[in-house]
């Protein structure tokens, strides 16, 4: 059976998009890095949807690199909502030159440090 698309889409009421957005967000943050992810989150306590959004560098990575990493995090954010009920929530990935990863290494390890990371978070 196919499943809907509608059902598998990340809709834009769920990103931080507006500079007013990040503002706003980045007063009251808090943050967690592990490796090439540091993940911004901020603990809201009014009943809302999580919000996310993403920031990586063009100094790193190129267009396509860029695309494939927030459509991996997006995915990520996407299939663990439950983790992150009641944050927002700001990604930054960036890429360390001692790192020696081939492209499909360093996507598999940003993945593994973002599920760290999500877990070291604790709500109270």
């Amino acid at each position: 059976m196919i499943e809907s698309k509608a059902k598998n889409l990340y809709s834009k009421k769920f990103r931080l998009k507006t500079k007013k957005d990040f503002e706003e967000f980045f007063l009251n943050s808090k943050s967690r890095t592990l490796g090439s992810v540091k993940i911004f989150y901020s603990i809201k306590k009014e009943l809302s949807i999580s919000r996310l959004g993403i920031s990586i560098s063009a100094r790193y990575f190129n267009s396509v690199q860029r695309n494939s990493l927030k459509r991996l995090v997006r995915e990520f954010f996407r299939k663990s909502k439950d983790k992150f009920f009641m944050m927002d929530v700001v990604v930054t990935v960036r890429y360390s030159t001692n790192l020696s990863l081939d492209w499909s290494s360093f996507l598999a390890k940003v993945k593994v440090d973002l599920a760290n990371i999500l877990d070291s978070i604790n709500i109270k």
